[in-house]
């Protein structure tokens, strides 16, 4: 196993996603304080710990995959569908952003990061569709929690609920759906 590089160019890539806003909130005038990606990234992560139980998933695989999956954004931005950026181009975009990232690390760990980055974005183990319904989970409690503080209806982002395919996690979707039918907006 080759040493550790000294972690300070991959660091400032981390880093830079505290600074910048998850863009789909952007869109909404009366939210007034727009979450970053780390946060986001940071609740997927404490979420991918309850996939300890009844999920049969790798749980630190989880935990690593939902830290790296947005790690891209901290070189293209946060790229939403309204930005009219076809998808072949975006992806493009964020894995020379990964592979510009893998490189400040040393090989073996440069090659786990895009690893499990590309795991998540085909989406091709258990772990990696249980971490993309935990990304989609994470977005409906942000949502929920923007209607609750600054009254902005965003119903259309409950309609992903459907493509939640885990049934722990949608169940937990339902839930807050329900919770949030409860409330007056």
């Amino acid at each position: 196993m080759n040493p550790l590089k000294f972690p300070f160019e991959f660091a400032q890539f981390a880093g830079h996603l505290k600074f910048v806003k998850r863009a789909g909130w952007l869109r909404f005038a009366k939210i007034k304080s727009v979450e970053s990606v780390c946060d986001h990234s940071y609740r997927m992560s404490l979420l991918s710990c309850l996939c300890l139980q009844d999920f049969n998933v790798d749980l630190a695989k989880c935990l690593r995959m939902s830290l790296v999956h947005d790690l891209a954004e901290s070189v293209v931005g946060d790229i939403t569908p309204y930005d009219g950026v076809p998808k072949e181009e975006k992806q493009k975009k964020e894995e020379e952003a990964m592979t510009q990232i893998s490189l400040t690390l040393n090989k073996e760990m440069g090659e786990l990061l895009i690893n499990l980055w590309k795991e998540y974005e085909d989406g091709v183990s258990m772990e990696a569709q249980v971490v993309k319904d935990l990304d989609k989970y994470e977005m409906l409690l942000q949502a929920y929690e923007y209607e609750m503080k600054y009254g902005e209806d965003l119903g259309e982002f409950f309609d992903s609920v459907k493509m939640i395919k885990h049934p722990r996690i949608r169940e937990w979707a339902n839930e807050l759906i329900g919770k949030r039918g409860k409330v007056e907006k």
